[in-house]
């Protein structure tokens, strides 16, 4: 979704863009104008482009930091979400200590798939840090993925206590 903000957003702006530009334009014809007018015709457009390009570059400053805050907030949630699974995997070795043999080879099993998918995980984040553009987005929907078939299976493993 930020992905499609950011486009609406460039492409109000090149748009504004276009209509600054083309109100600053006098309906003289050049023929008909004195010279001094075209002159400060001229001026003026040229003042209008460059502050219609400073405005433009200030406006992709803006999104870029915004896409970044969203990076950095989507970030901090995952690792919160790895630290709580990271407990949650602890409480399982925990049951599965305390469980017959039969039990615990199945928990141990369990255990240790779950682990080889926080460890993707975990690479997988490494990899969303890094990354830019869609690249980031891409990773962004691959983690909720991840995350949540963890989340699903600790679930069935370990009901929440109450």
């Amino acid at each position: 979704m930020s992905r499609t903000v950011f486009v609406a957003f460039v492409t109000v702006v090149f748009f504004s863009m276009g209509l600054f530009a083309a109100c600053g334009k006098k309906a003289e014809s050049p023929i008909e104008a004195p010279q001094a007018s075209r002159d400060e015709a001229s001026q003026e457009t040229t003042v209008s482009k460059e502050e219609v390009k400073k405005e433009a570059a200030e406006a992709i400053g803006a999104a870029k930091a915004y896409t970044q805050q969203q990076k950095d907030v989507y970030q901090k949630m995952i690792e919160a979400k790895l630290k709580d699974l990271d407990s949650r995997l602890s409480q399982l070795r925990a049951k599965a200590e305390e469980s017959s043999s039969e039990a615990k080879a199945k928990l141990d099993d369990e255990i240790e798939e779950l682990e080889e998918k926080r460890k993707a995980a975990q690479k997988k984040l490494v990899k969303f840090r890094e990354a830019a553009g869609q690249r980031w987005n891409d990773l962004k929907l691959e983690l909720d993925k991840m995350l949540t078939t963890l989340e699903e299976k600790l679930k069935d493993l370990l009901p929440p206590m109450e």
